[in-house]
């Protein structure tokens, strides 16, 4: 009877040294397993977020490229349609198109205004009055960003042209700049220009006399 005792004892003690032994096993196996998914961590987190901002620079190059090649292909759309407009009916378009408001600004008469297909004004009236050259400019860019500002926004913010005379033609899909009680004098080029023409997004430079401007603005005002 004692001797079964012992037996009994002895196989206990031996089961429970057997589960002592794996789940030491299993708590060094955890160890282990959190040690080495640390390690590949560390390692493995700066690789992607590198690749992250390769991908991101790659594609803010290629919006960069492509906001390059839409303000060239507009300046010289706006340029020829310029030299090509019918100078003589340019002063009744503009008045079919736009309205001196109650503080002095130019903009699109309301029943024009049209978010979605095409863009908004609003221009200071210069002490002597609008000449010719801003009634036909503001008619040129009017037609020109109707007709292909909506295909630029997006994948850029706004597409638009700014006038020496102070004042922005842009197209921004379902925003109205020229809604706004009193705007702010337009963005003034990094440097002396006149005339820009421009799209949405970030670098400037100048082509003769005239200014381009490449950017991601933001609502309010581009930067």
């Amino acid at each position: 009877m004692l001797h079964n005792k012992a037996r009994t004892s002895l196989i206990q003690r031996l089961s429970l040294s057997i589960w002592g032994l794996f789940l030491a096993l299993l708590l060094l196996l955890a160890a282990l397993g959190y040690a080495a998914m640390h390690l590949a961590f560390d390692r493995l987190v700066p690789v992607v977020a590198q690749h992250t901002v390769n991908l991101r620079a790659d594609s803010s190059e290629h919006l960069f490229l492509q906001a390059e090649q839409s303000v060239a292909r507009l300046q010289q759309d706006l340029l020829w349609r310029l030299d090509h407009a019918d100078r003589a009916a340019s002063p009744a378009r503009f008045d079919t198109l736009f309205a001196r408001s109650a503080d002095g600004l130019w903009r699109l008469r309301p029943e024009r205004v049209d978010v979605a297909h095409a863009p908004t004004l609003f221009l200071h009236q210069p002490a002597s009055g609008l000449d010719a050259s801003a009634r036909l400019r503001a008619v040129a860019s009017y037609d020109l960003l109707r007709e292909q500002g909506p295909a630029l926004v997006p994948p850029f913010f706004s597409a638009y042209m700014d006038f020496v005379e102070d004042g922005l033609m842009v197209y921004a899909r379902d925003v109205d700049w020229g809604a706004v009680p009193t705007p702010a004098p337009a963005i003034p080029p990094t440097r002396p220009c006149s005339g820009p023409i421009r799209t949405a997004t970030p670098s400037a430079g100048c082509s003769g006399h005239r200014c381009t401007w490449t950017g991601r603005p933001i609502p309010g005002w581009s930067r």
